[in-house]
């Protein structure tokens, strides 16, 4: 258990500011008690209060599993799924999600970082569950993409979907088919949460090349959790990797789903998907067709 004390130990070391943001996000009282109980259970004294006025969370277990089982060419999901020190940090990191409130942070890129992590933490941990009960070889899309769309977790006070997170509070997006169902007064908390990351009223669309599906077909999984000070190199790295990646991202047949499902995402950026992916591509890659669309693969990468 040597890793999952050292990270405790270190998140000690967090920064703690309060904000005046009359905000609040519901069930605070159920949020309290799951981190104090993890808290507690590290035998460290922390007030959870403390959870509600982070100013910053650098995300200390989620970059301890991201570390130790992924890489730039994929993750090691059976081993994750067998390693019970590295499932108690995703654990331990959902209870602290519940717990933050991003909404004190001042740092819009903070918000954005705390809202990628959650899902990426979210995702790790329940594709390996899909792995410890069906095997290596299941798809993300098991059960009709169950663990994005059925599966609800506690993030920042709310009960919301992986689709929720992806589509509303990142992407700003209530017209995506996935989030059709959200109750009203959950879509206007979670749009207020999105208004937070892109105060000036300007979504970045690289936001979708840092979520992962955790499949073949899309960006890969960060190989480290997502931090405010290095979060613009990290976008506009991962958005020029996948557009170069030749399998996947675009080439002369065709180019990703991705580029058709987010579609108003690129247009509203930079007026047509193609100078979207054109603002990206290496010259080296040659030509590149947004009329095809390239076979995805739903299979663990």
């Amino acid at each position: 258990m040597a890793w999952l004390k050292i990270v405790f130990v270190v998140y000690l070391g967090l920064s703690l500011s309060c904000d005046t943001s009359t905000f609040e996000a519901p069930d605070d009282q159920t949020a309290l008690a799951w981190t104090s109980r993890v808290l507690q259970g590290s035998g460290l004294k922390v007030d959870p209060e403390q959870l509600k006025t982070l100013d910053a969370l650098d995300h200390f277990h989620l970059d301890a599993v991201l570390r130790r089982y992924m890489t730039e060419n994929g993750g090691d999901y059976l081993a994750l799924s067998r390693d019970p020190e590295a499932l108690n940090l995703l654990s331990d990191y959902k209870l602290i999600l519940d717990g933050v409130r991003p909404e004190s942070m001042r740092n819009p890129d903070e918000r954005i970082a705390f809202w990628l992590n959650a899902y990426i933490g979210l995702l790790l941990d329940s594709i390996a569950g899909l792995v410890q009960e069906f095997g290596p070889d299941v798809e993300v899309s098991h059960d009709d993409f169950a663990i994005y769309t059925q599966v609800q977790h506690r993030v920042a006070g709310f009960k919301l979907t992986l689709e929720e997170i992806g589509h509303i509070v990142l992407r700003g997006h209530l017209g995506y088919p996935d989030v059709a169902d959200t109750p009203t007064d959950l879509a206007r908390n979670l749009m207020e949460q999105h208004h937070l990351l892109f105060p000036n009223g300007q979504f970045d669309p690289r936001i979708n090349f840092a979520i992962s599906f955790g499949a073949r077909g899309f960006p890969g999984m960060p190989v480290r959790a997502y931090h405010a000070d290095r979060l613009e190199e990290t976008l506009h790295q991962r958005t020029q990797d996948f557009i170069n990646d030749e399998t996947y991202g675009a080439n002369g047949l065709g180019v990703s789903a991705l580029f058709e499902w987010f579609r108003r995402d690129f247009i509203a950026a930079a007026g047509s998907v193609d100078e979207f992916i054109r603002q990206y591509r290496s010259a080296d890659k040659g030509s590149f067709n947004v009329s095809g669309k390239l076979l995805f693969d739903w299979s663990l990468r």
